[in-house]
């Protein structure tokens, strides 16, 4: 998906509002692939946000829980937490 694609982009580059727009509206287009989901929560997560990075991580899990990024982002993120970072 091309939305996908250029949010993605966007994220690698550190334009963190075009990539949340771009995943947006992926999110809209399609709810129930876990891809964007699980680029919100790497958006937010940059963002430091981590409320919503932990809604959209595990909306993304919930969607597709064999994916193996979304579970290691998801451990990566309570890794820390657990660090106090």
């Amino acid at each position: 998906d091309a939305l996908l694609d250029f949010g993605y982009c966007y994220l690698q580059e550190g334009n963190l509002d075009s990539a949340l727009i771009l995943c947006e509206t992926a999110t809209k287009n399609d709810s129930s692939y876990y891809l964007p989901y699980l680029n919100l929560g790497s958006i937010y997560l940059k963002k430091m946000d981590i409320e919503k990075t932990l809604y959209y991580l595990n909306k993304a899990h919930s969607l597709n829980s064999k994916d193996e990024k979304t579970n290691q982002a998801l451990q990566d993120v309570s890794s820390m937490l657990r660090s106090g970072k």
